[in-house]
């Protein structure tokens, strides 16, 4: 049982009177001290019992197998900002039977659940037992917007009924052309060596040795685009415009050095009135980006309005869904409008669509395919084979294919944009049939679970579309879960109520873009170092990630092509 706090301060004050007695001070020095222990040294003392002692030793955790921590005072922190690198360590090396524990900065506990049953509690039959901590709904809602991802409870429920139609099926095969067009226009600019602006001086001159380009620039711009139609029902041809307000807010928000992860970790540690109240060079810039952004996207839902009142407007875009509803005034819906445009730690509702984790996808696949040789010969030889023109193909074409399904659905599986997920109990419940105390952080070790041997076999860690291939019948046909024991063993788009809403429209880009670059090029890596990724609360490729582009000489005609 924990001693209570009136016991542990008698107790310091009588160890406090003996020591004093024994020293044999003057009166008044033995009354300063007694004063300065009661108002000073004792509170300190017992708020390092109450932070690390007791939350150690009197968890009603204490039981479950964990890792050792690297000091007293720090615990294992630096698992919360390694996107995912020690959890996956810690779940295949630690035995345990489903939940492992660890502790961070003062003794703050996390579980970590390993098992398929303590998944399905906290995605499945205890979604809303679970919110996302306070620090992350501060950091997110002051710079990328107050949307569905950073919403919980009721609200969370009415905003995903409000952006379902969406993402519905017949919405998002009714796109996939559009997805197409975006791409081949993309890949037939590289293809005829023009001058495009899509990324601010990293494609080279053209030689006979191809392209350098960074990858990641150039699948974010594209994805940029299409996040503008099927979020704001706008074709601003943001990859031909780099000034574009919107695309500024991206780029100055999520792109990654060490001054941002340092704001983000002290969000989690600062009330944010008082960060607010002195605010740091970066945050000022991604303060006024955000403000810059949400104007824009806010004249934009007034003029949405405006135009629903006059006319018969037939828009399934999500800016026109909120405006429609009525329940949100035009800064409301620039706020929820932004934050799916983006990417965020915690954002499962629409993660892998927003635009920064499907452009980081599109770039690990080209990385993939560019160290793998063979791999890449396949993709291309299925490609060509298939010979989809734009006027005949049909939208389900390329989603039959078993090697692209296999390429595409691996790079999601092993470079999630999103490497764990934390939650916060909000009162009372249990995982894996654990009792679980309200105030209780759980993380959900996203990368760790995607890349479990007990789930996916002793490859787990690697790169293997063929997992995804099904060669049991006479042709090849695409696996649906990669040979997996159970759906829950991919994760990158979650499960149950909070799995990513725009999952099929993600998997649309990054495969019809893959597409249309490996049948125009031949990808290569410029160097043998590996690719590690980084970020502050997602994971992207590192910065300056560039490949080399070769044209294909077989391919004369592109308008032919993907």
């Amino acid at each position: 049982m924990q001693l209570s706090p009136a016991f542990i301060f008698i107790g310091l004050m009588v160890v406090e009177w003996i020591l004093l007695r024994t020293l044999h001070l003057p009166l008044w020095v033995q009354s300063c001290i007694s004063t300065l222990s009661l108002l000073l040294v004792n509170p300190i003392i017992f708020s390092i019992y109450r932070a690390i002692i007791a939350k150690r030793a009197l968890s009603p955790f204490r039981d479950l197998p964990g890792p050792l921590a690297t000091d007293m005072f720090h615990g294992n922190t630096s698992a919360l900002f390694d996107l995912g690198s020690q959890l996956c360590l810690w779940a295949e090396n630690i035995p345990n039977q489903g939940l492992l524990r660890f502790h961070a900065y003062l003794g703050t506990e996390f579980l970590v659940v390993t098992s398929v049953e303590g998944l399905n509690d906290i995605l499945g039959r205890r979604t809303y037992d679970f919110v996302k901590p306070r620090a992350f709904q501060t950091w997110w809602k002051r710079f990328l917007g107050q949307g569905l991802m950073a919403e919980e409870g009721d609200v969370h429920k009415e905003k995903r009924r409000l952006v379902r139609p969406v993402f519905m099926s017949k919405r998002v095969d009714d796109l996939k052309p559009l997805i197409t067009s975006k791409a081949v226009k993309m890949a037939t600019r590289l293809l005829q060596k023009q001058s495009i602006p899509y990324i601010s001086g990293t494609v080279q001159s053209p030689t006979p040795e191809g392209l350098v380009i960074d990858v990641y620039e150039l699948a974010s711009y594209i994805v940029m685009d299409i996040v503008c139609i099927i979020g704001l029902g706008m074709d601003y041809d943001v990859a031909n415009n780099t000034t574009h307000v919107l695309l500024k807010h991206q780029q100055t928000v999520l792109t990654y050095d060490e001054k941002k992860l340092s704001q983000y970790k002290y969000h989690l540690a600062v009330p944010g009135s008082l960060l607010r109240l002195f605010p740091s060079a970066v945050e000022k810039s991604m303060d006024a980006a955000y403000a810059s952004a949400r104007m824009f996207v806010a004249n934009l839902a007034r003029e949405r309005a405006e135009d629903i009142k006059t006319q018969s407007l037939v828009k399934f875009d999500y800016l026109t869904l909120l405006v429609q509803s009525g329940l949100y005034t035009a800064e409301e819906c620039a706020a929820d409008i932004l934050s799916i445009m983006t990417a965020g730690y915690f954002a499962d509702d629409l993660l892998q669509t927003s635009h920064e984790s499907t452009a980081s996808i599109i770039a690990w696949t080209f990385y993939e395919l560019a160290i793998d040789k063979n791999i890449q010969d396949a993709l291309r030889k299925e490609l060509q084979a298939v010979k989809l023109e734009a006027s005949s193909a049909t939208k389900d074409d390329i989603d039959k294919l078993p090697v692209l399904n296999g390429v595409c659905n691996e790079a999601i599986r092993l470079h999630p944009g999103l490497p764990m997920s934390i939650r916060k109990a909000l009162h009372d419940t249990s995982v894996s049939g654990r009792a679980v105390p309200a105030g209780t952080y759980v993380i959900l070790p996203i990368l760790a679970i995607n890349k479990s041997t007990k789930l996916w076999g002793s490859d787990a860690a690697q790169f293997v579309p063929e997992r995804w291939v099904d060669y049991s019948g006479p042709e090849p046909k695409v696996n649906t879960l990669g040979g997996a024991s159970s759906i829950v063993a991919m994760q990158s788009f979650l499960q149950g109520p909070r799995e990513c809403i725009g999952r099929s429209f993600a998997i649309a880009e990054i495969k019809r873009v893959t597409a249309a670059v490996v049948t125009r090029f031949h990808i290569e890596a410029i160097d043998k170092v590996r690719w590690k990724p980084e970020g502050v609360i997602s994971a992207k490729p590192p910065n300056g990630s560039k490949l080399r582009f070769r044209p294909l000489e077989c391919v004369k005609h592109p308008e032919t092509a993907i």
